[in-house]
């Protein structure tokens, strides 16, 4: 089966216009799975590996599954680039 995975991130350093704020970000990826659990760790390990990932990574990151769709193989698609949003701010520091 192939899936569409909404995957959301937080807490990578530079990801947007701001290079020091720690962002945020949703993007789709498409994967042929078994079934949806498998499908969202598999999209989450894919992305991992996006070097832009690789370099904002900090302790505090995460990347989690939001979404699973059952698609069609023809209409299988990869996302745009990630759509990034600045964390904000606690009031803790």
């Amino acid at each position: 089966m192939h899936f569409a995975v909404l995957l959301m991130g937080e807490n990578f350093i530079g990801l947007g216009d701001n290079k020091t704020s720690a962002d945020g970000f949703f993007v789709t990826r498409c994967v042929a799975a078994e079934n949806a659990e498998e499908a969202g760790a598999k999209a989450i390990e894919l992305i991992s590996l996006e070097d832009k990932l690789i370099r904002g990574r900090t302790m505090r990151s995460t990347i989690v599954c939001k979404q699973t769709v059952v698609i069609p193989e023809e209409i299988a698609f990869d996302g745009p680039e990630l759509t990034i949003f600045e964390m904000e701010q606690s009031g803790a520091d």
